[in-house]
């Protein structure tokens, strides 16, 4: 160790060869990045362990002006810098940021360069690498397609699914939105989205840092504006959104432009929706059918069934037991007849039936009737807007105390006990009051998952049948 000294005064600095920096990671990472979109900022630090400053004689990014990845220093972005002292004990950050250029390859490809630092003429390294990922873009566009799984599809700012046209998703297809990112399906046009049980068609948010994990909110949702009809979706996962599903929205503000003839409705089947920021599925005078369908973490309503609508949802399991960021607060199921606007109430028919079905939460059940996780808010006008709905063989968290036919052999406050919430496992455990609480119905012998459900007389209540 050598210390240089200039009169009486020493200045403290390490000049041994044998000095090494020290580094918070010996390899920067960064999840697969999506080619032409820049990633997120990720960062590591270099200590000086020494009781004494040292100078860095040189900070080189090694892939130069050429390089995918990009340097920022204190502050200040460039591909090399000089003399950068660092006191004793003490450390400073560099910053890292990667743009993948595209090539021609169907699978995630890796790109490496790394940053020198020469101290006392002692070179030492951290690696860069990243996993880029080739993508169908889209930004702004107008669709009527078929989309196969070739690629990820990426869809940077909406979409729209155009007049008289239908977007097909094939099986194993997987979509990731830009924040603030929309499809939309116009009137006359229809979405089809055809997963299969082994290969899942999946929506989320294009950031996969793993910071970015089932955070809620990253894109906005799958919204089928009124008249458009004959719209499935088949086996599919959709998460991450602000709102999951909606249906039933116009480009009118005028609620008399709600009519039945443009009903939209949209069909789902053995699809997760989960983890989104507002609603899993938001109906607005609107026609839904739902079989098999899981539908958790959500900041608001789980399922909002608003104005009116036909609805079947059978075999579903709605539980809400908050969400990153988010305290759950609201029922995971609101159903209203009616709409207000400048103080007039708007009514419509509506007709819902829920067969072995779960809606629970973690949400209080008090002493009033309202407490719980259904909210039924239905305005009673003779001759205007017929209301019928029946849960029938499910288990709610609700203190309202119906019968028949309103409330048919229901299971009241009686804890689902699921598998593991903490690792979204929604199955009913061995002791579950769900096993074999449900009714035989022709139609429904798989599960969300496509396992078999029993031959016989009684079926678990709920999306998944336990094994």
């Amino acid at each position: 160790m050598i210390t240089i000294t200039y009169g009486c005064r020493k200045e403290r600095i390490i000049k041994d060869p044998g000095a090494l920096l020290s580094f918070s990671t010996d390899t920067l990472t960064f999840d697969t990045v999506f080619t032409t979109i820049g990633s997120s900022t990720r960062h590591f630090k270099v200590f000086n362990p020494y009781n004494q400053s040292i100078i860095i004689s040189s900070i080189t990014l090694a892939g130069g002006q050429a390089s995918s990845f990009r340097m920022n220093v204190d502050g200040l972005p460039g591909i090399a810098f000089s003399d950068l002292q660092i006191a004793p004990k003490d450390s400073m950050y560099i910053f890292v940021e990667v743009t993948v250029d595209p090539n021609n390859d169907n699978l995630p490809f890796v790109i490496y360069d790394s940053i020198t630092f020469v101290t006392n003429g002692n070179p030492q390294r951290v690696v860069l690498e990243a996993y880029g990922q080739n993508a169908h873009f889209y930004s702004d566009q107008r669709v009527c397609d078929v989309w196969n799984d070739d690629l990820p599809y990426v869809i940077l700012k909406s979409i729209l699914v155009d007049s008289n046209c239908t977007l097909t998703i094939t099986e194993g297809v997987n979509i990731y939105l830009h924040a603030n990112a929309y499809i939309f399906v116009r009137p006359t046009a229809t979405l089809k989205v055809q997963g299969t049980k082994d290969s899942l068609v999946t929506f989320e948010g294009d950031r996969l840092e793993h910071f970015f994990d089932d955070l809620p909110g990253q894109w906005g949702g799958i919204l089928f504006l009124r008249g458009s009809t004959g719209n499935e979706i088949r086996h599919a996962r959709i998460s991450e959104a602000t709102s999951g599903i909606i249906i039933g929205s116009s480009t009118s503000t005028d609620l008399a432009d709600f009519t039945y003839p443009n009903k939209p409705n949209v069909s789902i089947y053995q699809t997760e929706i989960r983890n989104c920021s507002q609603w899993g599925i938001f109906s607005f005078f609107s026609d839904v059918k739902a079989e098999n369908c899981l539908i958790y973490g959500c900041g608001d309503n789980n399922l909002a069934l608003l104005f009116g609508g036909a609805h079947e949802f059978t075999h579903c399991t709605v539980a809400n037991y908050g969400v990153i960021g988010i305290t759950h607060t609201t029922p995971v199921l609101r159903l209203t007849n009616y709409a207000m606007q400048d103080q007039v109430a708007f009514l419509a028919d509506f007709s819902a039936t829920f067969t072995n079905s779960i809606f629970y939460g973690s949400k209080s059940v008090g002493t009033d009737p309202a407490d719980g996780e259904i909210e039924l808010d239905f305005l009673d006008v003779p001759g205007v807007g017929d209301t019928t709905y029946v849960f029938d063989h499910c288990i709610l968290r609700t203190n309202m105390q119906k019968g028949p036919p309103l409330f048919e052999s229901v299971l009241l406050n009686e804890d689902p006990r699921f598998e593991n919430i903490e690792e979204d496992d929604y199955t009913p455990d061995d002791s579950s009051p769900a096993i074999d609480a449900g009714k035989d119905l022709p139609g429904f012998a798989e599960d969300l998952f496509g396992n078999p459900r029993p031959v016989g007389p009684r079926w678990d209540i709920g999306a998944i049948e336990r094994q």
